[in-house]
């Protein structure tokens, strides 16, 4: 089993509610079960869970649903870390992307912003970290966040947090 520690992908002070954790009955099956919905208001600014390289990024599309015609058309950022593990921050709004492909990001880099685009319900940032299974396909891994007081722990549908990292 791998674990690795992230923190909160945003800013210090922020108050939010997780509406999707591990396994979550509407889209976190499969290879994407290790994945958490954190649901925050379109426009909150999204900062790295941890410092790395930015792989792939998204900002065209505008619209969100729950429709079939939005599946796969959300706007991100893809994260490389050290371990060759990759962050991926999904749902961000309409040119809500402020960094470029290559670029080192560090926890104060402002990555983008929440938005409510591709296969989504609601507003919300969408968080996974993922490890190459073979060619195009990614599998999620178990991770933890952890905070100041160097606690761990999973974000838990229906719960609130504010970050303090």
């Amino acid at each position: 089993m791998f674990f690795s520690k992230y923190n909160l992908p945003f800013k210090v002070g922020l108050t939010f509610e997780s509406s999707q954790g591990f396994d979550g009955d509407f889209t976190h099956h499969g290879d994407y079960s290790f994945s958490v919905d954190l649901k925050v208001p379109e426009g909150t600014e999204v900062y790295p869970a941890r410092p790395g390289i930015v792989v792939e990024v998204e900002d065209a599309y505008r619209d969100g649903g729950i429709e079939g015609r939005f599946k796969n058309k959300d706007n991100y950022v893809f994260i490389v870390h050290r371990d060759s593990t990759v962050a991926r921050y999904l749902h961000l709004r309409h040119k809500g992307v402020t960094v470029k492909v290559g670029q080192k990001v560090g926890r104060k880099t402002l990555i983008g912003f929440s938005g409510n685009t591709g296969y989504s319900s609601e507003p919300h940032l969408h968080f996974d970290v993922s490890s190459p299974v073979s060619g195009f396909r990614s599998k999620s891994l178990e991770f933890y966040f952890t905070d100041n007081s160097g606690n761990k722990f999973t974000t838990i549908p229906g719960e609130t947090y504010t970050v303090d990292r």
